[in-house]
Formats: C-alpha cells, structure tokens, sequence
C-alpha cells in the first residue's frame, strides 16, 4: 500500500526527533539564544521597513523628481530581483565562508544600501540603492 512506505520511514525520523528533543531540552534557552533571536527579529524589522518603503514615499518621489507610476515600480521590482539574487549568491558564500561572515557581509550591504537610497540626488541613484539594498 501507498501508506507503507511512509510509515516505515516515519519510524526512525520520530527517534531522531525524539533525540533532538533530548538534546534541546538539555541545553536550555541561555542568554545567547535570547540575543540572536532578538538581532534575528530586529533583522526581519528592518528588512520588511525597506521592502514597503517605496510604496510609503512613493507619492512624494512621484511629485519631488516627476516619475511615473512604471518608475515606482520599478523600484519595487529591482530591489526583489536584487533580493533573489542575492539570497543566492549568500547561501553559496555561507556554505564556504561561514554564516557568520556572510551576516556581516549582508549587515554591511544593507547598511550601504539604505544611506544610499537615503542620500540619492536622483532616480538612478536610488536605483542602484535599491538593488544593493536587495543585494542585502
């Protein structure tokens, strides 16, 4: 029967469950734990503030350097291009460098992107903002 299989191969997955179970219950919530989910959480805040900030200030670009609806969103759309690409390219440097390095590395890209969309004269600056930002 189709169930068999299934069932035969759930059967050492809830050992290893149970397994893992034992070993975090044995390590316990520590203070680390506690401050990487926060920097974790504050990462995801941020993250989701830059993706919706051009539907928020796009009215006032709009009217500020006269662009279309198209530019808009395009913005929107080179930062989501950026964003694939970029989760890519970082789990492939993750894989050889560590998380560590490539949390960093984002930080870092995310940061420059954000100053530079903050401090863009002109369209095509905050397009390449916006893409670094992604990128991040």
């Amino acid at each position: 029967m189709a169930g068999e299989p299934i069932a035969a191969s759930s059967a050492p997955r809830t050992v290893q469950m149970r397994q893992l179970e034992a070993a975090l219950e044995g390590i316990g919530v520590t203070r680390s734990h506690k401050t990487i989910i926060f920097l974790v959480v504050c990462g995801v805040l941020f993250d989701v503030f830059e993706q919706n900030a051009v539907g928020l200030v796009g009215p006032l670009l709009r009217a500020q350097w006269g662009l279309s609806a198209t530019d808009i969103g395009f913005l929107n759309t080179i930062t989501f291009i950026a964003a694939a690409t970029g989760r890519l390219g970082s789990g492939y440097v993750a894989d050889r460098k560590g998380r560590r390095f490539m949390l960093n590395v984002n930080l870092a890209l995310f940061t420059f992107g954000a100053i530079l969309c903050a401090l863009a004269p002109n369209y095509t600056v905050l397009c390449i903002g916006r893409f670094i930002v992604g990128l991040g």
